[in-house]
C-alpha cells in the first residue's frame, strides 16, 4: 500500500509540474457572455426573437466542449468564439438563416481566433457529437460502433465538418452537412 501511495504522490507532482502549478482555470463562458452583452443578445431580446436559439446553442456548445480536451488545447476566448460561430451556423428558422456574425474580421479579433484554429476546434466539437450520438445508437442497436457508423454514413453521407465544407463563412447558409443539435446540459441559459 505504501508503494501505491508513493506512486500516486509522484504522479500528482508530475501533473502539477506539467501544469506549472497553475490551477486557476478560466472558462469560455465569460468571453461568450461579454460578446452576447455587446450584441445586446442577453438583454432587450423579445421572447419570439430568432436569436434566442443562437444564445442557447452557443451556451450548450461551450458546455459540451468542456467534455473534450479542447480546454487544454485552446484558450477560453477561442473556444467561446468557435461555439458562437457554430451556433450562428445552426441558427436557421423556417429556412431563413439569422446571423449576427457579419463582420468576420472583428469576430476573429474579438476572440483572438484564426480561421485554421476555428476549423480545428469545430472539427473536434463535431466529432464529439458524432461519437456520442453514434455510441448511443450502437448501444441501442446492440451493434459495434464501427458497424453503426458505416450504416449511418451509407445512408446520410459523411458527417465530418471537413467533408461538409468547413470553410463556409458565417453570414451565409452554412455547410450543408453540418446538422448538429447541441444537447441540453445542466447549467445552460434558459428563457
Amino acid at each position: 500500500m505504501e508503494r501505491v501511495k508513493e506512486e500516486v504522490l509522484q504522479a500528482e507532482r508530475a501533473v502539477l509540474y506539467t501544469l506549472g502549478f497553475d490551477l486557476n482555470i478560466t472558462h469560455p463562458y465569460q468571453n461568450l457572455i461579454d460578446w452576447l452583452n455587446k450584441e445586446k443578445l442577453l438583454t432587450d431580446l423579445p421572447h419570439e426573437s430568432p436569436f434566442k436559439p443562437l444564445v442557447q446553442n452557443a451556451w450548450n456548445l461551450v458546455n459540451d466542449s468542456l467534455r473534450t480536451t479542447l480546454c487544454l488545447q485552446f484558450p477560453p476566448p477561442k473556444l467561446a468564439g468557435a461555439a458562437l460561430w457554430m451556433a450562428d451556423l445552426m441558427n436557421v428558422e423556417d429556412g431563413t438563416h439569422y446571423s449576427r456574425l457579419t463582420r468576420m474580421g472583428e469576430f476573429y479579433e474579438a476572440f483572438q481566433l484564426h480561421p485554421q484554429e476555428l476549423s480545428s476546434i469545430c472539427d473536434q466539437m463535431l466529432s464529439e457529437y458524432e461519437h456520442s450520438k453514434l455510441s448511443r445508437l450502437a448501444a441501442g442497436a446492440g451493434q459495434p460502433l464501427p458497424a453503426v457508423k458505416a450504416d449511418v454514413e451509407a445512408r446520410l453521407g459523411p458527417s465530418r465538418m471537413a467533408a461538409a465544407g468547413a470553410a463556409a463563412a458565417p453570414g451565409g447558409p452554412g455547410p450543408a452537412g453540418v446538422a448538429v443539435k447541441a444537447e441540453e446540459e445542466e447549467g445552460e441559459v434558459k428563457d
